[in-house]
């Protein structure tokens, strides 16, 4: 939020927290989405069980959601760096910085 509330425009900053907000609150939800669909994938068929359903879950497969979860996240790791090493630093960022080398 504060990459976000420091980067926008001094008009635009109070919409900036506002999509950072909005932004946070669709993770929530699409992780609700993303365990229906690991049940409703991994639920398909005759003899499989779904892998986060039913009440004693040490009879299914959190293991390997986790991994899932894990391998998940490295993609998004991957995704930050390449993003991050093509931002430009705004211009009044840069003036403050090279105003404070000297």
């Amino acid at each position: 939020m504060e990459f976000a509330f420091s980067e926008a425009p001094i008009r635009m900053r109070s919409l900036a927290t506002s999509f950072s907000w909005a932004s946070l609150a669709l993770g929530y939800y699409l992780s609700g989405v993303m365990v229906s669909l690991v049940n409703s994938v991994t639920g398909s068929g005759k003899h499989h069980h779904p892998w986060l359903a039913g009440e004693n879950l040490n009879h299914y497969r959190l293991d390997r959601f986790y991994w899932l979860m894990s391998v998940l996240s490295v993609l998004n790791l991957v995704n930050y760096v390449f993003w991050a090493n093509r931002y430009n630093i705004n211009q009044y960022q840069q003036t403050i910085k090279h105003h404070m080398n000297f």
